[in-house]
């Protein structure tokens, strides 16, 4: 029971006392004490309609309240079951005969999905989706550009001696960039059937090329450093690095 609804008891015994001594008042002749009973039945009947008008108000609301609660909790659990799903569909995706961009478009789609989700979400579906948002993270690195890794094109001058740079793909023979690890080294590529001998350093593995610059450069196989060094192995696919 609410303070309303203890209210307006209130004021209907109030209500049943004032009658009785209204009736009290009139039966010994008492005129002005019989108004003032008569005033304060009235002030008391307010008093009761009042606080029933404002309860059954409040329990409205109330109810208004908890559904709008209730609402919120299923969008909420909905925004939950949207990012699993959309995370069993990328897992799906990659055993699908997608290919390796495709593969990592689709990645890079469901990360934002779940940021976006993560952003609106509050209560406890915030820290389910914080929990899911950082497992995919660990899962699927967001991968660094290439162009923040200082590259340069290069152009073979005189082979083993000479090197020139370049910023147009086609005319270069290979590329050297910093080291994904941040390492103080920066690791080199010759691309295939350019102008590099099969002696020229480093080697022996030359790189097939494709894309238009070095904002969408995809280079095949992957790139693995051997021998003594940090050991870093990784792809460049269009134009993104990304660790394996």
């Amino acid at each position: 029971m609410s303070r309303w609804d203890v209210g307006a008891a209130v004021a209907l015994v109030a209500v049943g006392v004032l009658a009785v001594v209204l009736l009290w008042r009139r039966m010994v002749g008492d005129r002005p004490g019989s108004l003032a009973a008569a005033g304060a039945i009235v002030v008391a009947v307010g008093a009761a309609i009042w606080s029933y008008v404002v309860g059954q108000r409040k329990r409205a609301d109330d109810r208004i309240a908890e559904a709008e609660a209730k609402a919120e909790e299923a969008a909420e659990r909905a925004r939950v079951e949207t990012v699993r799903a959309d995370v069993a569909a990328i897992e799906s995706a990659e055993t699908k005969d997608l290919t390796a961009i495709q593969v990592d478009t689709a990645r890079d789609v469901t990360r934002i999905e779940i940021e976006g989700e993560h952003a609106k979400a509050t209560g406890p579906a915030a820290g389910e989706l914080e929990g899911i948002l950082a497992a995919y993270r660990k899962e699927h690195p967001v991968p660094m550009k290439l162009i923040d890794l200082e590259p340069e094109l290069l152009v073979i001058e005189e082979p083993g001696k000479l090197y020139s740079k370049t910023t147009d793909l086609a005319l270069a023979d290979g590329i050297h960039f910093l080291c994904p690890k941040g390492c103080d080294h920066y690791v080199g590529v010759w691309f295939r059937d350019r102008k590099a001998t099969p002696t020229e350093e480093p080697g022996p593995a030359r790189w097939a090329v494709s894309g238009s610059s070095l904002a969408d450069l995809t280079l095949s196989p992957s790139i693995n450093l051997t021998g003594p060094g940090c050991g870093w192995h990784g792809w460049i696919r269009n134009g993104e690095v990304t660790s394996c």
